[in-house]
């Protein structure tokens, strides 16, 4: 084969590559067009969803503390519960890893806590269905002390109204404190979600000098209460909804129609088939 025919065949061939790269391109082109017609045709659900105003005006924030003022409640904090580990380790009353002397930990005994400490300020006719009934008021705690940035949201988002209604200050501690916290007590549960100390605790002068001033009113950590419960905002809440443009569950659509299309064909094929199966009964 020649010069001149190698030449040939490669023009040939460089030819063909270029043309199929364009047919390749042209179907791309297509295909694309074709998936966008497709959906335009599609028509969009509207989906409504209810934002009720209990999230945005009923529930209080959290106190806002700074850095420093954090840190110094941790170490006062450690340093106490330091003190009433050893304190009772030499003592012959023992308890359980769950309970420490003075103090209490964990999410559902501090709920516990502080619920009935908020129904025990309740007028007796609003909070028993016997008004005679005598109640014991819980102890008052001194402050709630709230790993928040080691745990998920759900385990204390309740807390702030709870501490607003028993009128207890919340303290978020900084983050990583929960280690601390753990290698002190030392948990049954590895875990130390929250915690408080009472006004009865031994040692508590250096807690009680950060959060309370002299006269004994709250100056770190107090919660307030949302701004819809002044007398001057008090007004109607409306319910607020959202309308959401989805296209969820319109390919479903399409298959059972393409389903139901197919299963036309199997019913013409059973009703095919009947009239020899009836026959053969009539036959039998």
């Amino acid at each position: 084969m020649g010069s001149s025919s190698l030449a040939r065949a490669h023009k040939y061939f460089v030819f063909a590559a270029s043309k199929r790269h364009q047919l390749r391109d042209i179907n791309l082109k297509a295909s694309s067009t074709m998936a966008s017609l497709k959906d335009r045709s599609r028509k969009a659900k509207t989906i409504f969803t209810l934002d009720t105003p209990t999230s945005t005006y009923l529930h209080p924030p959290w106190p806002s503390i700074t850095p420093q003022t954090a840190t110094s409640l941790l170490i006062a904090l450690t340093t106490l519960l330091t003190d009433l580990r050893a304190l009772q380790d030499a003592s012959d009353d023992k308890k359980d890893d769950d309970s420490q002397p003075y103090i209490l930990f964990g999410t559902n005994p501090i709920t516990s806590h502080l619920e009935s400490l908020a129904s025990s300020s309740l007028p007796p006719a609003l909070s028993s269905l016997n008004p005679t009934k005598t109640r014991k008021t819980p102890r008052k705690p001194l402050v709630i002390f709230v790993n928040r940035s080691d745990q998920p949201s759900q385990l204390h988002s309740h807390i702030p109204t709870l501490c607003s209604l028993s009128h207890t200050p919340l303290i978020a501690l900084p983050k990583l404190s929960e280690q601390k916290l753990v290698k002190i007590l030392k948990p049954a549960s590895g875990r130390i979600h929250c915690l408080t100390v009472f006004h009865d605790t031994p040692g508590i002068e250096s807690l009680k000098s950060i959060i309370y001033n002299d006269d004994g009113e709250i100056i770190e950590g107090k919660v307030e209460l949302p701004g819809m419960f002044e007398s001057a905002e008090i007004g109607w809440l409306e319910t607020k909804s959202k309308a959401v443009q989805t296209f969820i569950g319109e390919p479903k659509k399409q298959k059972r129609k393409d389903s139901e299309g197919e299963g036309g064909d199997v019913s013409m094929i059973d009703n095919e088939k009947t009239p020899k199966k009836r026959a053969k009964k009539n036959s039998g």
